[in-house]
């Protein structure tokens, strides 16, 4: 199945929270860079004014990767188009319509070709995680190269657009679909783990931090703000120390030996960098 987009051909991008995901994340780092830049003292807007580059880049990566990212149903098949993969399947190699929390995908019955398909299958225990049997049997369908997975555009599919065009194409995979989902809706969500929570936990208590903090900082005297923005960047920094660190550890045992070496790179920079922070503060 070609790449190219065919005519009468059903586009879907990326739902919305998906796309906001890291904003929220790396958002307020962003402005925090910024205030650095403006009210910070002159030793501390260029370490400013390298967070908001950093960060910028960042999102910019990650607008462009949402924009190009698409699933794309036609009456060829099905095209998930992704940078750096492309997993295409003709109709009639289509088996069934796998729906659970967060899981959702295409089963096919023929494994499918092309690098894509070897590259998901590959680093699937970086980029699916979950311990419960529904979760084990992604893995297992994507170590085989016969999983689509579609979980980035749950809004269309459960807005019931990605359901209307999947009828014109394949109904009997519609009407399964349609049951699953009534199916699913009928059980309660799988708890997420232990790890997952922690994450979430983390993420937000730092980004609550920041935010309170820099929208505190704008109503302080002239005099305080700069200290105070002093002290916030050597409190954010062994943060993302850690969180550069430990992606370095994930790339790593997960067979990513360049990305873990040039992540594990950035994280010493940004030790020093944060040990000359903590000097210049607290001394």
């Amino acid at each position: 199945m070609s790449s190219c987009i065919p005519t009468h051909a059903s586009t879907f991008r990326i739902s919305p929270g998906r796309r906001l995901v890291l904003w929220w994340v790396l958002g307020p780092l962003l402005v925090f860079g910024l205030a650095l830049m403006l009210f910070g003292e002159d030793s501390d807007r260029t370490a400013g004014l390298v967070i908001a580059l950093l960060m910028a880049v960042v999102l910019g990566l990650w607008q462009w990767l949402v924009a190009y990212t698409r699933l794309i149903l036609s009456p060829d098949g099905i095209l998930l188009r992704q940078v750096g993969m492309q997993l295409a399947t003709p109709w009639e190699n289509v088996e069934a319509f796998f729906i659970e929390p967060r899981i959702e995908g295409f089963i096919v019955r023929e494994p499918l070709t092309g690098k894509g398909a070897k590259r998901l299958a590959a680093y699937r225990s970086m980029t699916m995680s979950g311990q419960e049997p529904a979760h084990r049997h992604r893995l297992q369908l994507v170590a085989a190269q016969r999983f689509i997975p579609i979980e980035p555009f749950a809004s269309a599919l459960r807005g019931g657009n990605l359901l209307r065009e999947l009828e014109r194409f394949r109904p009997d995979l519609a009407a399964m679909a349609r049951t699953q989902l009534q199916e699913r809706l009928r059980r309660p969500s799988p708890p997420r783990s232990s790890t997952e929570k922690r994450r979430v936990w983390t993420v937000g208590i730092i980004i609550t931090i920041v935010t309170v903090a820099g929208l505190a900082t704008a109503f302080l005297p002239d005099s305080s703000q700069a200290h105070t923005l002093k002290i916030l960047h050597a409190i954010i920094m062994p943060c993302i120390v850690v969180g550069i660190a430990a992606q370095a550890r994930t790339f790593w045992l997960h067979g990513g030996k360049v990305v873990s070496m040039l992540c594990a790179l950035f994280a010493v920079i940004f030790s020093l960098w944060t040990v000359d922070v903590w000097i210049r503060v607290f001394h």
